[in-house]
């Protein structure tokens, strides 16, 4: 979360659960322990489950949209396999942002490094 908002967090949150954790673990019986712990493993199964089931649809678009830019490529009608969010028939929706658009910042740098690679390497 940090990397993604910019910012350092303390994580005060996450240390107390630990905090807690370890003394119900130290203090609990044995039973208790691999009860608590199947309980916390099966919830977490469920929003594992639930965002499959949300992302799925996503997921599936993206592979049939690399498949699709595949036999383009290998019949020789594309140069490169590249993802384009913008206006992607295989995607449930649009994607907020331009990170995927054509002229997007995605874009952008991939062009960017490639001209330095070739730079570099004289071609």
């Amino acid at each position: 979360m940090d990397h993604l908002q910019g910012k350092q967090h303390k994580h005060y949150a996450l240390r107390a659960m630990i905090i807690v954790a370890t003394a119900v673990g130290s203090l609990s019986t044995l039973t208790f322990v691999w009860n608590l712990s199947d309980l916390v493993m099966g919830a977490m199964t469920v929003i594992n489950m639930v965002s499959i089931l949300a992302l799925g649809g996503w997921a599936s678009g993206a592979l049939r949209d690399w498949e699709a830019q595949r036999r383009a490529v290998e019949a020789g009608e594309k140069d490169e396999i590249r993802f384009i969010a913008t206006d992607n028939p295989y995607l449930p929706g649009t994607l907020p942002g331009d990170i995927w658009a054509a002229d997007g910042a995605a874009h952008a740098a991939i062009t960017e490094r490639r001209a330095a690679l070739e730079e570099a390497s004289g071609s």
